[in-house]
């Protein structure tokens, strides 16, 4: 799991910020823009994060 650069897509609701969310890796690269685009956080994105806190020491 790995946090990063936020990206989202002009026509979607939520953004995403890691890059083993299978949602925002199906974004086509050419429909990708940098940061938040004033959306939500992907759930699943926010999922993701979450066990990696949980998972460090």
């Amino acid at each position: 799991m790995v946090r990063t650069r936020p990206w989202h897509a002009p026509d979607d609701s939520a953004y995403h910020d890691n890059t083993e969310c299978l949602l925002g890796q199906e974004l086509p690269v050419d429909r990708r823009r940098d940061g938040e685009g004033g959306k939500r956080l992907c759930p699943l994105c926010a999922a993701l994060n979450k066990a990696e806190e949980v998972s460090r020491p």
